[in-house]
């Protein structure tokens, strides 16, 4: 939502008196005021500084790009979802409830349903002792189920509440991808699962390559890309994860994932900050850890991205990528208005991985450009490859460079809207060797050496 939102109550006939604003880094969550009588709500959609979606979303689009008729094509992924914001305005308003239970301020944020891109930035739950529910009178009913799912269970005198948690997959699938290849993404935080998607993968590749064609000889690297579908916030054996990483039982506390404060604010915030710092390790030893693991055992250099820039994930920058042979990062192709900071800030994160667990290479997804097919000689890429290379890369990977098996397909075949066509349909394809050959030395002198820097920065969890 390009929105800063305000919530506002009236009497009938009085005039709306604001009661709660939410900063735009605020949303979506649950937010929490002093108790209010009115018979009127409303919600007052107020566009943030900065301009719409329609207006931030491409910068500098190459002459000639219907940009909606573009987006629109990935359908129910990401595209279509900003080709739906970019044609409806705007705002997308999802759901609006009022109650008067105390809740966990923002819990959907602290619990992993969404992503914030500073956590600590969420305000505190300031619900004291007296008014929340103790997590010693929180009963396990699990065993009390029957195999049709009733309960069979005759609470003790008092008022109780039956909360019942489930799961259920996101629905988010790998894209953009031929309809061959396209299904749901893994369980990342399951390592098992990770390991049988991986072999069912790379076993494709080996039945088609032969075992000589896999490894030092042939097929030689793996690269996973940054996670762009999104967080998860479950898996089966959480529970059992969680002991194992925190070293107390999650299950009274368990219902703060719903909102329900336990214990007091401050300790549902303590939980959830748990949670989610257990997601976090998660991420990164059972999907990093066991792709980096069977890579190995296919004889396969892993180069592995994290978080690139607004794609935030759960996981931690540098745990993440520790797994990896290369650390990666990206650099996107950029305009007047300089570098996005965050790639630089993802520069720096995989070139600090190199640094601290003793890599060499670094590389990068370099010169990504976005519905801007024919936008860019290498006159306007030279500050973009040597801002790659001064923040600590030495091993840049152009986006894209594509098989070009047609004539007819100007100007060429690339992956739908994104990458910089790097190949021999561009119009200065039969002069690139020029920018090919310094791109090449420049790499090949920057891996001679080792990265050195005299200052190293804590930057906590």
């Amino acid at each position: 939502m390009t929105a800063a939102p305000s919530l506002e109550a009236s009497d009938d006939g009085g005039q709306w008196r604001p009661i709660a604003d939410v900063p735009i880094s605020e949303v979506p969550s649950t937010v929490t005021f002093p108790a209010v009588t009115a018979s009127r709500f409303r919600v007052l959609l107020n566009p943030a500084s900065g301009g719409s979606i329609r207006d931030n979303l491409f910068v500098g689009l190459a002459p000639g790009v219907d940009a909606l008729s573009m987006m629109s094509a990935f359908g129910e992924g990401a595209g279509g979802s900003l080709a739906s914001a970019m044609q409806g305005g705007d705002f997308l308003l999802a759901e609006l409830a009022l109650g008067s239970e105390p809740q966990v301020e923002q819990f959907e944020l602290k619990a992993g349903y969404s992503v914030t891109g500073d956590y600590y930035a969420l305000r505190s739950s300031d619900t004291p002792r007296h008014q929340a529910t103790q997590p010693g009178d929180v009963v396990n009913l699990s065993d009390r189920m029957t195999q049709d799912g009733k309960l069979d269970w005759t609470p003790p005198p008092g008022r109780w509440k039956v909360l019942r948690l489930g799961y259920s997959l996101t629905g988010k699938s790998n894209h953009p991808a031929p309809p061959e290849a396209t299904g749901l993404e893994v369980d990342k935080f399951d390592g098992d699962a990770v390991r049988r998607y991986m072999e069912t993968y790379l076993d494709k590749y080996r039945d088609a390559t032969g075992d000589d064609l896999m490894g030092e000889s042939g097929l030689q690297a793996l690269l996973t890309d940054s996670i762009e579908v999104g967080p998860a916030n479950w898996t089966p054996a959480i529970v059992e994860q969680f002991r194992r990483l925190r070293g107390y039982d999650p299950v009274p506390w368990l219902p703060i994932l719903t909102g329900a404060v336990i214990g007091s604010g401050a300790q549902s915030d303590a939980f959830l900050y748990d949670y989610r710092l257990s997601l976090g390790q998660l991420i990164a030893s059972e999907h990093y850890g066991t792709i980096a693991e069977v890579a190995q055992e296919y004889g396969l250099t892993y180069y592995s991205e994290a978080v690139e820039t607004i794609r935030t994930t759960l996981g931690d920058d540098m745990a993440m990528r520790s797994h990896a042979d290369i650390p990666m990062a990206a650099m996107w192709t950029y305009g007047e208005r300089g570098p996005t900071p965050g790639y630089i800030l993802d520069i720096k994160g995989a070139a600090s991985v190199a640094n601290v667990y003793g890599q060499n290479l670094v590389a990068a997804e370099s010169l990504t450009s976005v519905l801007q097919p024919w936008n860019a000689a290498p006159a306007d890429l030279r500050p973009v490859i040597d801002l790659i290379f001064a923040y600590g890369v030495n091993r840049p990977v152009i986006h894209t460079s594509a098989h070009q098996p047609a004539d007819d397909k100007f100007p060429g075949l690339a992956l739908l809207i994104f990458g910089q066509y790097f190949n021999r349909h561009e119009t200065w394809a039969e002069m690139a060797k020029p920018w090919v050959d310094y791109m090449t030395r420049s790499s090949f002198l920057l891996q001679q050496g080792r990265g050195y820097a005299d200052v190293a920065y804590i930057y906590g969890e």
